[in-house]
C-alpha cells in the first residue's frame, strides 16, 4: 500500500509520501488542485476530447484508460512521469474534494490495488476548542 499524509493548513502541507507517485499526486493536489478545485480536474479527465490539461506545476496527458502525470518543466515527461487510470484519479478528486469540505489538519491518502482512498482528520487544538 502507498500514501501520502498532507497538513493542508500549513504552507505546502506535504509531510510524508511513500513513493515518487504518491509525492507527485501529493504536490498536484496541494498546488495545482488547492482545497476546492478537484471538479475542474474531474471534469477534463471526463471529457473526451481533451488530452492534455496544464496546472500551476503540473501537465496531465491522457492516453486511453490511463493519465500521466509529471512535472511540466520536465524536458522528459514520460520517463519519469508517474501513471493512474483516469478513473482513479476522478475517484481521488471526488474524496478530496469532499474532505477538503471538511477543513481537516491532516489528510491521509492510501493507494492500493488501483483504487484511493481519502481521509480527514480534525484535532480540537488545532480548531480552537476547549478542552
Amino acid at each position: 500500500m502507498e500514501y501520502i499524509v498532507l497538513e493542508p493548513q500549513s504552507g505546502l502541507g506535504v509531510k510524508y509520501t511513500s513513493n515518487i507517485a504518491m509525492r507527485d499526486i501529493a504536490f498536484f493536489l496541494m498546488s495545482d488542485v488547492g482545497r476546492s478545485g478537484g471538479s475542474i480536474f474531474c471534469e477534463w479527465l471526463h471529457d473526451e476530447g481533451m488530452v492534455t490539461m496544464e496546472g500551476n506545476y503540473f501537465l496531465l496527458i491522457k492516453k486511453g484508460p490511463e493519465t500521466f502525470i509529471n512535472c511540466k518543466y520536465n524536458e522528459d515527461f514520460y520517463v519519469d512521469a508517474s501513471k493512474f487510470t483516469t478513473l482513479a484519479l476522478v475517484d481521488l478528486l471526488e474524496q478530496w474534494d469532499m474532505v477538503c469540505t471538511l477543513d481537516p489538519d491532516e489528510v491521509m491518502i492510501t493507494y492500493d490495488q488501483g483504487k484511493f482512498h481519502v481521509e480527514g482528520k480534525i484535532t480540537q487544538e488545532c480548531k480552537g476548542v476547549a478542552q
